[in-house]
């Protein structure tokens, strides 16, 4: 399973930095939003309020919501998600 949610993450990070519209940014809204939803939510339970890797999807869902209605800032969030990504990998 994560190698799933890291493979999903450069993805989005590679999309991120191609400015990726249309369906392949609706995918990534959903799967990043829910993604990031379940991590703040699992790391609050557990007594962890900071957990900055759930924000860093939360965000990634945001901008990609963004580029849907053509507003481009922060596409260098995508290096962030491709580091993220990768430490994952390891």
């Amino acid at each position: 399973m994560l190698l799933l949610l890291s493979i999903l993450d450069i993805a989005a990070g590679i999309s991120l930095l191609l400015r990726a519209t249309g369906i392949v940014a609706q995918f990534f809204i959903v799967i990043h939003s829910v993604k990031g939803v379940w991590s703040v939510i699992t790391s609050a339970s557990n007594g962890y309020y900071l957990d900055i890797l759930g924000w860093l999807d939360i965000a990634t869902g945001i901008v990609f919501y963004m580029y849907m209605h053509n507003i481009f800032i922060l596409s260098s969030l995508g290096y962030i998600m491709l580091v993220k990504g990768i430490i994952s990998l390891s």
